[in-house]
Formats: C-alpha cells, structure tokens, sequence
C-alpha cells in the first residue's frame, strides 16, 4: 500500500472513530426524555413546557444519531478505499507477473 494512500485510511478511520465516540459523547449531554423540567407554577404551562423539552430531547437525539451515521459513512468510505487498493494491488501483481493470469 502506498504512503499516501495509507495517511488517507489512516486518517479515514480517525475521523469515523471521533465521530463515533462523539455522537455518543453528545447524546448524553440531554437525558433522552429531556431537559428537567421547571415548575411554571400552573399546570397548562407545565404541561406546555415539559412537550417542548420532550421534543427538544428528542431533536437532541437526532442530532445526536445524525453525528453517528456521518460517523458511519466515514467508516464506509475507509473501507471503500481500502477495497479498492487491495483489489488495485491484486490487478498490479497479476499484470507483473504475466504467468498468473488466466
């Protein structure tokens, strides 16, 4: 594998691996229910307020497995490009080797 290819899967990987252990660093910033929810001393105002820090938790959460999945397509992409330079490193062996082509 060349030098430069293997800075580019190194580098690949490091990226998945943060973003993996990121988004999960992120999810538990917000507990997955939400924020605590205050007393607004009234009952339609507490119930209003705990459905937005519901749905704030909730859009915490997405963001939070968006972060992932972009994890997992930096992982895809390494793995991706690895196939590749094993499959272009097979492809040279057999042209250097003329006797190994059937």
């Amino acid at each position: 594998m060349s030098g430069q290819t293997q800075v580019i899967l190194d580098d690949l990987q490091g990226a998945a691996d943060t973003f993996h252990r990121e988004s999960k660093t992120f999810a538990g910033i917000i507990p997955d229910g939400g924020p605590t929810c205050p007393d607004g001393g009234n009952a339609a105002v507490d119930g209003m307020l705990r459905t937005v820090l519901e749905a704030l938790g909730g859009l915490h959460l997405a963001v939070a497995g968006t972060i992932g999945n972009h994890g997992d397509k930096l992982q895809k992409a390494h793995d991706n490009y690895h196939a590749c330079e094993v499959s272009m490193r097979e492809l040279f062996d057999d042209i250097s080797d003329p006797s190994t082509i059937k």
